[in-house]
């Protein structure tokens, strides 16, 4: 009878173990880092139709304190950026994720090829991080932080004081 007992208790403690819950930080990040994989594909090649999945069709994205609001714009924000800046490749530096909010601190490179801004024909790289929030599994806002000043001195413009 005590064997049975024994075996019992062991067997509950051993389900009561095995069934505990994995760690809330490797939960989000097996929850969301696919969709941060298709949001960064995204830019690396130009195929914005992998947000479809990835991104709520209201999503806003500021950049430099300005809003780009709505999937479509996004597109089409980074349609235009390929163009501008030909080669354009985003690699992951960092990445964490807790609850419904990815962090990521990434190097950009690439090529001033024009479109956006006069054409320079130089090379840049520059560091940037993006704070994302999800809603579900969909991104819904994404707040990002680039080197703009290195990225303009790179290519040779220079910041001017204004005239008094």
């Amino acid at each position: 009878m005590k064997i049975i007992i024994f075996l019992t208790l062991a067997l509950g403690t051993f389900v009561l173990v095995a069934c505990e819950p994995a760690d809330p930080i490797q939960q989000a990040a097996v929850k969301l880092k696919p969709a941060i994989d298709a949001y960064i594909y995204a830019w690396n090649t130009g195929d914005v139709d992998t947000l479809d999945t990835v991104c709520d069709r209201s999503i806003v994205r500021y950049e430099w304190s300005i809003p780009t609001i709505s999937l479509d714009s996004l597109k089409q924000l980074i349609r235009t950026e390929r163009i501008t800046l030909s080669d354009l490749k985003m690699s992951i530096d960092e990445e964490f994720y807790v609850g419904h909010h990815a962090f990521l601190r990434y190097t950009v490179s690439g090529k001033n090829s024009g479109a956006s801004f006069p054409p320079a024909g130089k090379s840049f790289r520059m560091s940037g991080m993006s704070l994302f929030l999800f809603t579900g599994n969909k991104i819904t806002e994404v707040r990002s932080g680039l080197d703009a000043y290195g990225f303009f001195d790179q290519l040779g413009f220079k910041l001017v004081h204004p005239a008094k």
